[in-house]
């Protein structure tokens, strides 16, 4: 995977079609938990876990599916999953107030946040390793990431500084980059997650610099 960097219109990257694969399965999975899956052709049902497809035992874990239709919810509206109340929390400190702003905005936020995830499932699934994100496209690429580091960071308990730290500092040993080796085989969700999630953090964060090596420029 390579870095973004300015061109002329917006900006450019590279990642291999395994990485665009996952990345995109990642955008795809929280859609489908904001109730907006992305890829119309699927069903719009919970999909079975494959046991012939790798993927499959991930992909269920990551998006918390439990075979129940909706996000369950607490007494105030809440929703119990962790990671989705990441992606909506709520909007005021006051349960009561907070279910009612739930009620009135969390749809429209849903619909909003998953068409920000269909611009960065766009960019990774072209039928090409280079990766284009538009001037146009920039600020919603950005918050769809976001949106997929925030589930990340809840299936990997990731609550502060310190945690996030620890899930760099693994991804690293499991990549060779700590050590300049070869790294370790990734044989279970949580590994492979986590490398992902870091992965997603430094892409971010290269596109975020080209944004600023760009406006430098004029």
């Amino acid at each position: 995977m390579e870095s973004f960097r300015p061109w002329r219109g917006g900006y450019l990257a590279k990642a291999d079609s395994t990485e665009r694969k996952f990345f995109a399965g990642l955008a795809s999975d929280v859609a489908f938990m904001l109730g907006h899956p992305l890829d119309r052709m699927l069903q719009d049902t919970r999909r079975e876990p494959d046991e012939s497809d790798p993927l499959a035992a991930y992909e269920a874990e990551f998006a918390g599916i439990d075979g129940e239709d909706g996000q369950a919810a607490d007494e105030f509206g809440r929703p119990m999953d962790e990671a989705f109340h990441r992606l909506l929390p709520d909007m005021s400190e006051d349960p009561e107030q907070a279910r009612t702003l739930r009620g009135m905005t969390q749809d429209s936020l849903a619909s909003v946040k998953s068409e920000q995830l269909l611009v960065f499932y766009r960019s990774v699934t072209a039928s090409t390793d280079h990766v284009w994100v538009g001037n146009e496209d920039m600020p919603a690429w950005i918050s769809a990431v976001n949106s997929i580091r925030l589930v990340c960071s809840a299936r990997l308990e990731i609550t502060d500084g310190e945690s996030a730290e620890d899930v760099y500092r693994r991804a690293q040993a499991l990549t060779g980059i700590s050590d300049g080796g070869e790294g370790r085989e990734i044989d279970n969700t949580e590994d492979l997650l986590a490398v992902l999630y870091s992965m997603l953090t430094w892409w971010q964060e290269s596109l975020l610099a080209a944004v600023r090596n760009k406006q430098l420029r004029g």
